[in-house]
């Protein structure tokens, strides 16, 4: 089983402080139990991580969706340990 995190989105500077600071305890505990049950985690916040990503504030673009998408595909490969970023020890 696969999971994704939540992505961070493109607010206005003044607002995407505030808005990370709400979403981040959902990612992290998104994190947390997906290593409790040794789901693999897709971290969008890591995927989609440019301002082209995203169509408007929180839809991603077709570039964005292309990423996530890709991610997907990583993580669905069987040897889709090769170019992981983190590994988790509980």
């Amino acid at each position: 089983m696969i999971v994704c995190t939540i992505y961070w989105g493109n607010f206005e500077p003044d607002f995407a402080r505030g808005a990370r600071i709400a979403i981040a305890p959902f990612g992290d505990a998104i994190i947390r139990a997906a290593v409790e049950f040794g789901l693999t985690v897709i971290e969008l916040r890591l995927v989609c991580d440019s301002a082209a990503d995203y169509a408007n504030p929180i839809e991603p673009s077709s570039q964005g969706g292309e990423k996530i998408a890709a991610a997907i595909m990583r993580a669905m490969t069987p040897d889709s340990a090769v170019g992981c970023s983190a590994r988790v020890i509980g």
